[in-house]
């Protein structure tokens, strides 16, 4: 016996030889599982199947914020590869001003993998990757529950559950790339396990790159929420004291630290740029921007969303006018059907678990769902409307934790309850599984067949089919650019470009449809735009679409209203139109036909044709007129426009006051107000205006081109009197600023508008 005992060298190299390293295994667990990825690569163009009829031109109709991922596609690479520059800053959009991208939904990570894809077109692009995010959301989530079931089949029904539930549906659906990219949490979880039971660096690595692709393929937001769960999960290992030492030791200690450092990084390319974003206030302007409780209820899920299936799912559309109530007023975030097979697993899993186990396996994902899904109901619970039953969520503790209350949509924190479902719900097939092979009843091809089943119910309930016309007219569309965006960017020059409308319609639902579709068509153009639509956006970017007249009287005739230009001051706007259009140097004025119906085009045409002539292209969907003979003496004539946001004197109605006929036709300033005036010389000016205060006698000071000495001061009354005062004013542009005191406060403590002009007219002596 002595004889045949291998020596220490054998015996080592003999035990080597049975377990491969990491790397073999990795490859291994690739070749075996490739099937796998494979199969939700299937459903997924299944379910998609409008699209791959027409990869090249037809996407999901999701509106403006399709456009604006499409524009973000292009951008990234444009941006890397042809300026050189930044990803992060745009002088494309908001001309002259330009546009931080710090808070954009960039997915710059897609991007760069989207290139390729883009010879063909933005829109094959798009298409590849959103293939790639549901094939990947389901092989990870595959991946992370096999590692914890020991199940394949019970990790393909998680993998189905998580891939295609319907809050990814909803999102991808409605043209959000950066959350259709969920793919890599499932990953992250995965090692982040890994890296807690063996302590070794590779996971720390995997984690580590997982939360960069988590970061910069999806959503920032994603790693915020990423970052909760991993806290809430070493507080139950700590909390837990037979967990408790796996992650209160040194060699974690060091997993952890190696995690935070790699992370650094590898993120670094992206990480660096947007560091300035926590120090010169702009993260916390964007945390606060539409970050309120009333907006975080439109954005939170009503309960009944988790039990009603979803409006996206074509099996079950016909039931959505009766949960309207529910989706509205943003269905794109109000969609958590969870799915009653799935459920039924989920609670037949956690009750075996606790059976046999005292919640051993489950207590994690248990604590995860009830956490994450009572955060998605938002500051404080609805059941199937907008309607606050005043029960207060979690969520208004959350939302005062700096930096990680920049996530105002609540109901994106059920990304982490669907993962937890999923998980859950492959313990209960397992115990199904289990359970038939104590009774001796188990065979390989009845789990598949029990397996099959559940899979198929599971996408009846969740995904659905487009199966008629009207879902697919509804839910998917074809976009193209017409080819006269492609001649203009052809033609030579250092010139902007005006699409009209260039501001969001207040009557259309769907989210900044046409000034996406702009940004859309500037991928074809390559010149700089007037307007844009980017993520939480910094109002003073906005100057020049809301200061050029025929901007927003093409808003306003958009809205029904006539091509008006609401201002205090009277001249002739058309000079005013021209005078920006020569100093932003725009040559070209499209107008994007199907955002106005036929009068309203008639309208805007004839205007357009007698300021600039005949459109030097038009088709059944564009026209364009070009402005190169209509500016040239610009420079020889006197304008003035409102500098910044003005208020009508509707806004005065909402305080305390009576509102009346003089009141509801003034323009109101709550401290300061601005007036710039452009003069081809130094001359002296005339200031005629009507003002009135409704606080008693109330002085108006006016300063010109200096803060520190105002040019007159006018006691204006509580009746509407005319008012002169005398201007010299310098060559170029002169900045003329009303101020008065604010003394008043409403009941949410800002100052009330407290002086009102009209009539202001500028006469050269």
């Amino acid at each position: 016996m002595d004889s045949q005992q291998p020596t220490t060298a054998s015996h080592e190299h003999a035990h080597h030889a049975a377990k491969p390293s990491l790397g073999q295994q990795a490859r291994e667990s690739l070749i075996s599982n490739l099937p796998v990825l494979l199969l939700y690569l299937v459903i997924s163009l299944i379910i998609f199947w409008p699209i791959v009829s027409h990869p090249a031109s037809v996407a999901v109709n999701g509106a403006g914020d399709l456009y604006q991922n499409l524009w973000n596609l292009w951008w990234v690479n444009y941006a890397s590869f042809t300026l050189h520059t930044s990803i992060y800053f745009s002088p494309l959009l908001y001309y002259p001003i330009g546009a931080s991208l710090l808070t954009q939904t960039l997915s710059p990570i897609t991007a760069y993998l989207s290139l390729p894809f883009q010879a063909i077109s933005l829109v094959f692009a798009y298409n590849m990757m959103l293939f790639v995010a549901f094939a990947l959301s389901g092989f990870f989530m595959f991946l992370l529950a096999d590692y914890l079931v020991k199940n394949r089949y019970a990790a393909i029904i998680a993998g189905l559950i998580f891939a295609f539930a319907p809050m990814h549906m909803a999102q991808a659906l409605s043209g959000h790339l950066n959350w259709t990219n969920i793919e890599f949490l499932p990953l992250f979880v995965l090692f982040f396990l890994k890296m807690i039971n063996e302590k070794k660096l590779v996971y720390s690595l995997g984690a580590a790159a997982s939360f960069v692709f988590l970061l910069f393929m999806g959503d920032p937001e994603q790693g915020i929420i990423a970052t909760v769960f991993t806290i809430i999960l070493l507080i139950i290992y700590v909390a837990k004291s037979t967990w408790r030492n796996k992650v209160l030791n040194i060699e974690f200690g060091k997993a952890l630290g190696a995690m935070i450092v790699l992370t650094l990084i590898i993120g670094s390319p992206f990480l660096s740029p947007i560091s300035a974003a926590f120090t010169n206030g702009q993260l916390s302007q964007a945390a606060g921007a539409l970050n309120d409780v009333n907006h975080n209820m439109l954005w939170s899920m009503p309960v009944l969303s988790f039990l009603a299936p979803s409006m996206y799912n074509n099996f079950f559309s016909w039931l959505s006018t009766s949960y309207a109530s529910i989706y509205s007023v943003d269905p794109t975030e109000r969609v958590s059907y969870l799915g009653y097979v799935a459920l039924l697993l989920a609670l037949f899993g956690v009750y075996h678990d606790a059976k046999k186990h005292k919640f051993a396996n489950t207590l994690v994902w248990i604590v995860a769902a009830l956490i994450f899904g009572w955060l998605s109901l938002g500051p404080y619970v609805q059941f199937g409307n907008l309607q606050s039953s005043g029960i207060p969520g979690i969520y208004l503790i959350y939302s005062l934790i700096p930096f990680f209350n920049i996530i105002r949509e609540p109901a994106r924190f059920d990304l982490v309850l669907t993962l937890a479902l999923a998980i859950l719900a492959a313990y209960g097939f397992k115990q199904i599984i289990d359970g038939r092979k104590e009774k001796n009843t188990h065979t390989h091809k009845n789990e598949q067949y029990l397996a099959i089943i559940l899979s198929l119910l599971i996408l009846v309930e969740y995904a659905g089919i487009p199966i008629t016309s009207s879902y697919i007219r509804n839910f998917f569309m074809t976009t193209t650019i017409p080819l006269a965006y492609t001649q203009i960017g052809q033609i030579p020059g250092n010139y902007s470009v005006l699409v009209l409308p260039a501001i969001q319609g207040s009557g259309d639902y769907r989210p900044e449809l046409y000034i996406g579709m702009a940004m859309y068509y500037q991928t074809a153009f390559h010149h700089p735009m007037l307007t844009g639509y980017t993520s939480r956006i910094n109002e003073t970017e906005l100057i020049p679409s809301v200061t050029l007249p025929i901007a927003l009287s093409a808003s306003y005739l958009q809205n029904g209203q006539g091509l008006v230009y609401p201002s205090p001051i009277v001249q002739n706007n058309t000079n005013v139109t021209l005078f920006w259009i020569a100093s932003h140097r725009t040559a070209f004025i499209a107008i994007i036909r199907q955002a106005f119906n036929i009068s309203q085009q008639q309208v805007l045409g004839n205007y357009l044709v007698g300021v600039f002539g005949q459109p030097v292209y038009q088709d059944n969907t564009t026209i364009i007129f070009s402005t190169v003979n209509s500016t040239g003496n610009t420079a020889h004539t006197m304008v003035s426009y409102t500098a910044g946001a003005w208020y009508p004197g509707f806004t005065l109605c909402q305080s305390a006051l009576t509102c009346n006929s003089i009141f509801g036709s003034l323009w109101w300033g709550p401290n300061v107000r601005a007036i710039d005036i452009y003069s081809p010389k130094a001359r002296n000016v005339s200031m005629n205006f009507q003002g009135i205060s409704y606080q008693g006698a109330l002085p108006l000071s006016l300063y010109l081109n200096s803060p520190t000495t105002p040019v007159a001061i006018k006691n204006l009354n509580t009746t509407l009197s005319n008012y002169t005062v005398s201007l010299s004013l310098s060559q170029g542009i002169n900045q003329l600023f009303l101020v008065s005191q604010n003394t008043t406060l409403n009941t949410q403590g800002n100052p009330y508008l407290n002086f009102g002009v009209r009539n202001i007219n500028f006469v050269p002596k």
